[in-house]
């Protein structure tokens, strides 16, 4: 996988031009720079597909509560559209 790439995406009915990037990539170089991986979240998993693939926010919004779900499921876990990782810097 690419560590980014530009995406088109659509944000209040106008498309945009996003960069995203990718976690294993973010991970490896907070570890490079000295940081242990402590956990690591996504969030909007299902939701965002219906809305990438609908385009409408209140179907995706109703499916919202599935994404509680689908973030304890292994092949979906890590596959939402926001990714948080928790990093603290090794000391010394």
């Amino acid at each position: 996988m690419e560590a980014s790439a530009l995406v088109e995406t659509f944000y209040d009915d106008a498309l945009v031009s996003i960069t995203i990037l990718d976690p294993i990539s973010i991970e490896a170089a907070l570890v490079r720079y000295g940081f242990s991986i402590l956990s690591r979240a996504s969030f909007h998993i299902l939701s965002s597909l219906a809305l990438r693939f609908t385009r409408n926010a209140a179907f995706a919004a109703r499916l919202a509560g599935l994404d509680a779900v689908c973030k304890h499921l292994p092949l979906f876990r890590l596959r939402g559209c926001n990714y948080v990782v928790a990093a603290r810097r090794n000391c010394c």
